[in-house]
C-alpha cells in the first residue's frame, strides 16, 4: 500500500513539474506574440501553485510593465478552483 501511494506522489510531482514548465513556455510564447494580458494569467495561474519559482518571478517582472494599469487577474484566480483540476 505504501509502495502505491509513494508512486501516486511522485507521478504527481512530476505532473506539477512539467505543469510548471509549460506554464513557463507558453507565457515566453505569449510575451513574444505580445499577447500579454494572456501571459500574465498564465504566469498567475502557475504562480498560485508555485509561488517561489524564480523564472516565474521574473516573467511577471517582464510582463508587470506592458500590462494595462486596471489590469489585475491574479484577484479573480481561485487557487482551490486551480488545485482541483489536477
Amino acid at each position: 500500500m505504501h509502495e502505491l501511494f509513494c508512486n501516486d506522489i511522485s507521478k504527481l510531482t512530476a505532473s506539477l513539474y512539467r505543469y510548471l514548465k509549460v506554464s513557463c513556455r507558453k507565457a515566453q510564447a505569449l510575451i513574444a506574440l505580445e499577447r500579454f494580458e494572456e501571459a500574465n494569467v498564465c504566469i498567475s495561474e502557475a504562480l498560485l501553485l508555485h509561488p517561489d519559482e524564480s523564472t516565474l518571478q521574473k516573467l511577471k517582472a517582464e510582463v508587470q510593465p506592458k500590462l494595462p494599469q486596471e489590469e489585475s487577474p491574479t484577484s479573480e484566480l481561485d487557487k482551490e478552483a486551480l488545485l482541483e483540476m489536477e
